[in-house]
């Protein structure tokens, strides 16, 4: 049995079964020849199917990364269910815990509700810029007040949308933000 676990990323469980083991033959020899071993079956629940293929989580890690921090859980599983066709997505429920994950995760983008428990996402957003200065910050909320806006802004957010919003122009926003921070890196400085 095999166990590796990467903190915020996943935990995969390796149980590997000999074959043609002596034990296992001389076990059966000794007993009765009307009973015959069964080979046991193991159902791996949906969640570990990405990390069974080797090739998947390559994949994934060649992705480009995005962090989401929302406190509603239906609204979290969905854009984690919008954006991982895509991207290589990391999700959590408070900006404490984001911030506990930007550290190991070093996340291209970060997807922000602003109301949260433990840590909301102004503070979040400030403690990450501390950090790094250049990671593209999106504020999602239904915090629509031009005061907020403009504290989202003044704290380096590159965009705050507004709840509710349109999946597609996301998307779109998602795409040219992380175009642009690329295209951002690669120039000569």
């Amino acid at each position: 049995i095999q166990i590796k676990s990467v903190e915020h990323q996943g935990t995969t469980v390796q149980i590997i079964f000999p074959k043609n083991n002596k034990s296992t033959q001389e076990a059966t020899s000794a007993s009765s020849p009307k009973i015959q071993l069964q080979t046991p079956e193991l159902t791996v629940p949906n969640v570990f199917s990405n990390v069974a293929n080797t090739e998947v989580v390559t994949a994934k890690k060649e992705m480009q990364r995005i962090l989401i921090v929302e406190d509603n859980d239906e609204l979290r599983s969905y854009l984690v269910s919008l954006l991982s066709p895509q991207y290589y997505v990391q999700a959590c429920c408070n900006g404490r815990e984001g911030l506990v994950i930007v550290k190991e995760f070093w996340p291209e983008l970060i997807l922000s509700d602003v109301m949260m428990p433990e840590m909301d996402g102004f503070n979040l957003g400030k403690k990450i810029r501390e950090i790094d200065g250049n990671v593209p910050f999106v504020y999602i909320t239904a915090k629509s007040m031009k005061e907020d806006m403009k504290q989202g802004y003044e704290i380096g957010a590159d965009d705050y949308i507004v709840k509710p919003f349109d999946s597609e122009v996301l998307i779109l926003k998602i795409k040219a933000i992380l175009s642009r921070s690329k295209h951002e890196e690669a120039e000569p400085k």
